[in-house]
């Protein structure tokens, strides 16, 4: 077995340790004219040697939906090293299983080694002022080289640390036309999960376990007011008075939990 240790130890450790887990997902797409394309579309982990969990909205959305003939490539980078798995049987409903109303996805990766490192899944409970990890690729950047080959070195792990400030159940309102994310348990967080963490993993800050799966964030407006603008500015041509709004802003996350069913069916250990 691969699975990662579950024991207490420091923060750096955890999150050292989640890095053989956890991977960037870049889609590669070939067009009709012959033209390639490789995207960074998010982040996920392996929870098993051969399964991988990702986001629904990462693979699969209506502005930029999975195609029949589409590849990815799971890539994680450790700076001076890492890996690239490629993934290029991708049938939605055999090898990529799609979840919409739960915003997950799993992907079978038949090329992953028997020693992949896996995390350590836990359904209990998230109380309020758990101290909670985040871990992915976000902002990640591609690009190659003189002889056309892909380098990783804008892909960059990145972690945070903070706690639970309330989970409730709810419904997620999506990008318009995607499936509304419905009755599902989540928690919420006050730092900014950022483009390209979608699908990392929310976890136990001392040991790993790992209770959720970043969605995105929610930002209310609770200040609107109008100001002057610097006289200079104005000078330059910009409006003579402005807008400034301020946002409460927390991130969502959602706790596996909702894809126990799921995860177990596509031969997750439990």
């Amino acid at each position: 077995m691969s699975k990662i240790t579950s024991k207490k130890r420091p923060f750096p450790q955890v999150v050292s340790d989640l890095r053989e887990c956890v991977f960037s997902v870049i889609r590669l797409r070939t067009l009709a004219d012959g033209q390639h394309f490789a995207t960074p579309l998010g982040s996920g982990f392996f929870v098993s040697p051969n399964v991988f969990f990702t986001c629904y909205h990462v693979l699969n959305t209506v502005q930029a939906p999975h195609q029949p003939a589409d590849q990815y490539l799971l890539v994680n980078n450790f700076g001076q090293s890492g890996g690239a798995i490629l993934v290029d049987d991708t049938p939605i409903g055999s090898n990529i299983r799609l979840y919409p109303e739960k915003d997950s996805a799993l992907v079978q990766v038949p090329r992953a080694s028997a020693q992949q490192k896996f995390i350590v899944l836990d359904f209990g409970d998230t109380p309020v002022g758990m101290d909670i990890g985040v871990a992915g690729y976000p902002l990640a950047r591609l690009r190659a080289d003189a002889n056309n080959v892909l380098q990783f070195d804008g892909l960059i792990y990145r972690v945070a640390r903070g706690v639970v400030t309330t989970g409730f159940r709810q419904n997620i309102q999506t990008q318009s036309g995607d499936p509304l994310i419905r009755e599902v348990d989540t928690i919420e967080v006050n730092f900014l999960f950022v483009p390209g963490n979608s699908g990392g993993p929310i976890f136990d800050a001392e040991s790993g376990r790992v209770y959720a799966f970043v969605h995105g964030y929610r930002a209310e407006k609770i200040a609107e007011n109008y100001f002057d603008s610097i006289p200079h500015n104005v000078s330059q041509g910009a409006p003579a008075k402005h807008v400034e709004t301020l946002h409460a802003i927390y991130s969502v996350g959602i706790r596996l939990n909702n894809i126990r069913a799921e995860l177990q069916a596509n031969g997750v250990a439990l």
